[in-house]
């Protein structure tokens, strides 16, 4: 449902480096995230509370100076005459804010469907800007902000970032107190393109041959899925296993991302029968120079391959973290690279190549795990009938 009046408040925006350029790595990793999904284009989309002192000229210029102050919020896809994609980033122009009216209706459930329209209303790559953004009003009061941008624009990190400007703007003037010193998507294409940073490409695309060439080409036998063409979405909680985390990896000193992986692997191998067990993980990359606070999307595929057969889990766990380790230093290429190395591999083997299992942990950093006070077997048991899946 959208309740009542819908009105677009124009929203301008001035910001410097517009400029046309080729597309940065985590563009075009993107770029092939969204193509090979299907029916979504991966939309990072969220709705908050506003205190009842906000005020539409207040959110609407909140916005425009986003817009603004990073190069991927006013950034376009588009194909230059030969065909290859190019990012178009403008130095000026206008969006809209939406303002809609709740008429009467519970302003919480107005905003979810407002937050459902702007995460599902498809974005035009060539013509729209990559964010959106709403709010809820009732009875002149603004109850709620909507938010949706394009993951070709931003990744989780970048939101906390865009938070982090609109908390620290000026109150006085509404103007940033520092400048953006991150690099932005066409500086980051500029800097790969530098031979030092190729040769960085070249090294993890010589690793992900290795790792290729030692792991199954598929992951399960059949691959016929589900009769229907859908897939299960399944959500598990269990205090046994988080308990059971934390004192693995307090007696192994590692953390429970590492344990975790490490029993996803022999989970992998003992299901399918296939060994080593291989699965891409999700780096974020911003632990490379100038990339902590960029607000684009950065985050590429490390290719993580654990040989499990035969070794106790204490092993297991030590390969995880090494095949981990691994694969984050070696998740920073040319994504169009990674794809023809992959297809000649398969050719050369006579297979196709499925490497559609990601491990992608999504928690914050661990807490503490050095004092975990240790159960017994017959505590950890009693904390099984506690599991759901649903």
């Amino acid at each position: 449902m959208t309740a009542g009046l819908v009105t677009r408040i124009p929203v301008h925006f001035d910001g410097d480096g517009g400029g046309i350029g080729e597309l940065s790595w985590g563009q075009r990793e993107m770029w092939g995230n969204i193509h090979r999904s299907a029916n979504t284009q991966i939309t990072l989309a969220g709705l908050a509370p506003l205190p009842a002192t906000m005020i539409v000229e207040d959110v609407a210029a909140g916005f425009g100076f986003l817009i603004g102050r990073h190069q991927s919020l006013r950034t376009r896809i588009r194909p230059d005459e030969a065909g290859r994609l190019q990012q178009v980033v403008a130095d000026r122009g206008e969006t809209c804010l939406e303002v809609v009216d709740a008429d009467g209706a519970d302003p919480a459930e107005v905003a979810e469907a407002v937050h459902v329209r702007l995460r599902e209303t498809i974005f035009d790559f060539a013509l729209d800007w990559p964010v959106r953004m709403a709010v809820v009003r009732h009875n002149g009061i603004l109850t709620h902000v909507v938010t949706a941008c394009s993951h070709l624009a931003v990744d989780g990190t970048g939101i906390d970032v865009l938070m982090a400007d609109l908390a620290n703007r000026d109150p006085a003037t509404g103007l940033a107190t520092r400048p953006v010193t991150a690099l932005q998507p066409l500086d980051q294409a500029r800097r790969q393109s530098r031979p030092s940073v190729r040769r960085q490409g070249e090294a993890a695309l010589r690793y992900w041959e290795r790792m290729l060439r030692s792991a199954p080409a598929q992951r399960f036998r059949d691959g016929g899925g589900r009769p229907d063409g859908g897939h299960v979405d399944p959500h598990f909680s269990s205090p046994a296993t988080w308990a059971a985390l934390r004192m693995i990896a307090a007696r192994r000193q590692v953390s429970t991302a590492t344990v975790l992986l490490a029993a996803y692997a022999v989970a992998m191998a003992r299901v399918t029968g296939r060994h080593p067990s291989a699965a891409q993980v999700l780096v974020g990359n911003r632990f490379r120079p100038g990339l902590t606070e960029s607000v684009s999307t950065l985050s590429q595929a490390g290719l993580c391959v654990v040989d499990v057969a035969e070794v106790g889990f204490d092993e297991v766990i030590g390969r995880a973290w090494q095949a981990s380790t691994n694969a984050y230093k070696y998740a920073y290429y040319d994504p169009v690279g990674r794809d023809e190395l992959i297809a000649a591999i398969g050719r050369e083997r006579g297979e196709q190549f499925d490497l559609s299992c990601y491990f992608n942990d999504r928690r914050a950093p661990d807490p503490e795990v050095l004092d975990v006070v240790p159960l017994s077997a017959r505590d950890l048991r009693a904390l099984l009938p506690l599991s759901r899946l649903q």
